[in-house]
């Protein structure tokens, strides 16, 4: 029995064949190479597909951090306003009793005005009464024709001696006077007022025996006890001595 109908006409041509063969063979190996490089493309999308979600991943992580960030710095100014607030309440109290100072300020200042004006206008000390700084103490000399009979030095006398006195003033120029006894053992002496020399230039020396009123101009600068400070700094060269005879210390306003 035929292989196929005898109505059937096989014409066969086994180049053509080959050739349809080959051709689908060849168009297998390009399907397989698009296939590879396809597969290559999926492999390679996969891996930038994994790199993207770890930058996303980084990215979220900055994120976190920045927000972190943000919110410690929202508390930072949270906490500085805070502090702000709080150096506006002290400095409105400082404010307040600056104001307050001020005030009683003006009150002092209008109180010392006052004072001043009922202060001594001047005053008279005796010598007796003065304080030694330096030096020996005080003794009377009697001398019937000199200011009240009685004056009063450090005896026995040296370079340096030094006594003191205070006496309530007002601020002002004044009129010092000094009823003193001039001789020729008497020595050069220096006033200062408060810690600030007045003078230096009175010299006791004559060569023979005087007695003087004698004056000088000082100025007091502040209200209040001033205190007075009399020293035996030299001698004239003619001197034979150091001392200070003296009876009685006043000033008075000019």
């Amino acid at each position: 029995m035929p292989l196929y109908p005898a109505s059937v006409n096989i014409d066969f041509n086994a180049t053509e064949l080959n050739a349809a063969i080959a051709s689908i063979t060849n168009a297998l190996a390009t399907l397989q190479t698009t296939v590879e490089d396809n597969e290559g493309s999926i492999t390679s999308i996969a891996t930038e597909l994994a790199n993207q979600n770890t930058r996303l991943g980084n990215i979220e992580i900055a994120e976190s951090s920045l927000w972190s960030n943000f919110n410690g710095l929202v508390s930072n100014v949270n906490s500085l306003t805070q502090t702000v607030d709080s150096q506006d309440s002290i400095i409105s109290y400082v404010n307040n009793e600056n104001a307050n100072q001020r005030v009683q300020i003006q009150d002092l200042q209008t109180q010392i005005v006052a004072l001043q004006k009922v202060l001594p206008q001047g005053f008279q000390h005796f010598h007796d009464t003065s304080k030694v700084l330096v030096g020996n103490a005080l003794s009377p000399v009697q001398v019937a024709a000199s200011f009240y009979s009685t004056m009063w030095q450090q005896n026995p006398a040296a370079l340096n001696d030094s006594f003191s006195f205070t006496a309530l003033l007002s601020p002002g120029t004044y009129t010092l006077v000094m009823l003193v006894t001039r001789a020729n053992n008497k020595g050069k002496l220096k006033l200062s007022i408060n810690g600030v020399q007045a003078f230096d230039d009175l010299d006791g020396y004559n060569s023979t025996t005087i007695y003087e009123r004698i004056t000088r101009t000082i100025t007091i600068t502040t209200s209040g006890l001033q205190e007075f400070v009399f020293t035996v700094w030299g001698k004239n060269s003619l001197s034979s001595g150091y001392a200070f005879l003296v009876n009685k210390i006043s000033a008075y306003k000019m």
